[in-house]
């Protein structure tokens, strides 16, 4: 049901050549437990949809999304998150995990929402992006760090069907 992946961070101690300082970070392991990419049948809100051209190439598209999805905190813009996130990528769109320390296992995180973007073709054959909110993502204000993604959301979404068309 969780998929578990180790994190492992790890610096060398060195000494600068003229400063004379020394660096002693220490090597730290972190557990995240995330959810796995079968959010269906968990209780969602619709943070947003959008309507995407018929000729679109769906795995590009996809493929832009998740991009800026992982790149958010070093894209340039530095954007200031509160809470690590953890993005998987989907057939047809991205998951977003906000983690958080797990008070019942020290050194590991758990997810404590999930964003999810993810293409699905309705009946007339159109392509929607639609935009999903699990866990404390549904309630108003709780991850501080949604509304700094939703805001950055509009132009990633117009940037992914720029370079996904053909």
């Amino acid at each position: 049901m969780f998929a578990s992946t180790t994190r492992v961070l790890t610096t060398e101690s060195r000494v600068h050549p003229t400063r004379r300082w020394k660096s002693n970070n220490a090597t730290r392991v972190a557990k995240i437990k995330a959810s796995s990419s079968n959010l269906e049948g968990a209780e969602s809100v619709q943070l947003g949809t959008a309507k995407l051209p018929a000729d679109i190439n769906v795995e590009t598209f996809s493929s832009s999304l998740f991009q800026w999805a992982t790149t958010l905190t070093t894209s340039g813009q530095n954007m200031p998150f509160v809470l690590p996130q953890k993005v998987d990528k989907t057939e047809t769109g991205f998951e977003m995990d906000f983690l958080k320390s797990n008070p019942n296992d020290p050194g590991s995180f758990v997810s404590v929402g999930t964003i999810e973007a993810k293409v699905e073709e309705i009946d007339d054959g159109s392509k929607i992006l639609f935009l999903r909110g699990y866990g404390d993502v549904k309630v108003p204000k709780k991850l501080v760090d949604v509304p700094i993604v939703m805001q950055t959301m509009p132009n990633a979404i117009k940037r992914a069907i720029t370079v996904s068309m053909p």
